[in-house]
């Protein structure tokens, strides 16, 4: 087990973010390493021993930031001292290189008095030294509070220990899955019995807008790949690009799909007035695809911009105003793929017949393929019927391109 130990009054008070213990966590993660525990205490003795004490006990390395500076309320090493019974001498190395720094500052005269019993961790950016001490089996690390100087210490001096400390056998992987198209309750139960099956791994899944799920998978090599292989086998033709990488997203998955087929996509886009666009152009490189978004908010440029007769008939939010936005886009673009949104974000403009949530949308390929559907999203936030909007038409067009499925199945 490997536990952190944050030690500071301003972060229990919440003036300062704990960077720290998110640095540290992630480092260890991507060795194959979990944090099984983190505790913050504030700068008085009692707790700090208390925190280490228990911390030893359980864990095989406790890693602590904070209070090894020069101020009075700096203890750490004070309190790891006593627990390791270990006297404190002054370290020739350390005075050199701080007069070295620094000069003759009297305010640094203690931080040349360390534990016998601790390995020396050098700080080259501050006043403060690491230490580790390794005792029965016992693995303490002590680090400055100051983020760059910990992040320094701990990857430059300290790491390296980390492959002598714990096997191969110990280390565990992280595989992230992406899929789209589904909702989080169509999965569950399937994640469920798979768990059941491997309670050595842990299963999770987050959903995310417009029927957009990632599903994390954690344990041993072998049952990670295991685990994953049954997922894709059930849930292939609904996966976009993932893998190892847990930042994959569906604008980019898409945009690769769209790139290597050489295909280009144009929107008409009205309720979602330029979202769609936005998250497309957010990823480098979308001007090999993506020609652009005619953002027809208004009746008025519907008409004269896309040529939409069927306004005053049908209304705005209908399936044959979205085909007349979707063909005009398509053919004043020229692109290969157009995709038409008209409908009510709210949160006002809905009515009984057409409430807050219907999203009228469409997809015309110049192939010939022409789908329309209504989509009717509970939420009445607007924020979120736009995204949630865009994932869905965003991860119906990838599956069409990449898996083969039909549009609008």
């Amino acid at each position: 087990m490997i536990e952190l130990i944050c030690i500071g009054s301003e972060i229990l008070n919440g003036s300062t973010l704990n960077t720290n213990a998110q640095f540290l966590s992630n480092f260890l993660f991507e060795k194959g390493l979990r944090v099984h525990k983190t505790t913050v205490v504030g700068d008085d003795p009692l707790s700090i021993h208390s925190a280490l004490e228990e911390g030893l006990k359980q864990a095989q390395l406790v890693i602590v930031t904070g209070g090894l500076g020069p101020t009075k309320d700096d203890i750490t090493r004070q309190v790891a001292a006593k627990l390791f019974d270990s006297p404190c001498r002054e370290n020739p190395q350390v005075r050199e290189d701080l007069q070295r720094r620094f000069g003759n500052i009297a305010s640094l005269e203690d931080q040349c008095f360390l534990p016998v019993k601790a390995r020396l961790l050098q700080n080259r950016i501050g006043t403060a030294p690491g230490l580790y001490f390794q005792e029965k089996g016992k693995h303490l690390v002590l680090l400055p509070g100051v983020p760059n100087q910990m992040q320094a210490i701990f990857t430059e001096a300290f790491a390296p220990y980390l492959d002598t400390l714990f096997s191969p056998l110990d280390k565990v992987h992280l595989r992230h899955l992406h899929l789209c198209g589904l909702i989080e309750d169509a999965v569950d139960p399937f994640l469920r019995e798979l768990q059941k099956a491997h309670p050595g791994a842990e299963i999770s899944i987050c959903p995310s807008y417009g029927k957009v799920l990632s599903i994390h998978i954690l344990g041993k090599a072998r049952e990670v790949e295991s685990i994953q292989t049954q997922i894709l086998g059930e849930y292939g033709t609904y996966s976009f690009s993932g893998g190892f990488s847990g930042k994959a997203t569906l604008p980019q998955a898409l945009q690769e799909v769209m790139i290597d087929k050489q295909l280009t996509l144009g929107l008409a886009e009205s309720c979602t007035g330029g979202a769609m666009a936005a998250y497309l152009t957010a990823i480098a490189g979308a001007s090999k695809y993506f020609l652009g978004s005619i953002v027809s908010y208004s009746d008025q440029l519907k008409k004269r911009g896309l040529h939409v007769k069927s306004l005053e008939e049908e209304g705005a939010v209908s399936e044959a105003v979205v085909k007349e936005m979707c063909s005009s886009a398509l053919e004043l673009m020229q692109s290969d793929i157009a995709i038409a949104v008209s409908g009510i974000a709210g949160p006002d403009g809905g009515s009984k017949e057409k409430p807050v949530g219907t999203v009228w949308t469409a997809i015309k390929m110049r192939s010939g393929a022409f789908q329309t559907r209504c989509l009717h999203h509970k939420s009445s936030d607007r924020s979120t019927i736009i995204a949630s909007t865009a994932m869905e038409l965003f991860g119906i067009l990838y599956r069409h391109l990449q898996h083969g499925v039909a549009l609008y199945e």
